[in-house]
């Protein structure tokens, strides 16, 4: 393999890590935004705020998975189930399973 395919190869490498890293820390920013609501006692415009930030943000995870972009990194799918639970529900990844006959075995992560 040639240096520059190398060099090209780090890139990629060091480019996947970044988004990964991005995607975790606006999982957390979002857990702790209805952590915070939860706690926040008063202005009940100033709750709202916190709890339509980490919705957008499920809303949006929830897209990019039903879309293939997120893989099945443990770490993320963890981060969007504890997102969910905070948000008083749970998450529901449909797993595609196939058997000797293409059926479709759906499973819940709990």
């Amino acid at each position: 393999m040639s240096v520059q395919a190398e060099q090209v190869q780090q890139l990629v490498l060091r480019s996947r890590v970044v988004v990964f890293v991005s995607l975790a820390a606006e999982l957390c920013r979002a857990i702790s935004c209805c952590r915070i609501a939860k706690i926040t006692s008063g202005d009940a415009a100033k709750r709202l705020r916190y709890f339509l930030v980490a919705e957008a943000t499920s809303a949006k995870f929830m897209k990019l998975r039903s879309l293939g972009k997120i893989g099945e990194s443990k770490t993320i799918l963890e981060l969007m189930s504890l997102l969910e639970k905070e948000l008083g529900g749970r998450l529901y990844i449909p797993t595609v399973k196939i058997t000797r006959h293409n059926r479709v075995l759906w499973s819940t992560l709990e």
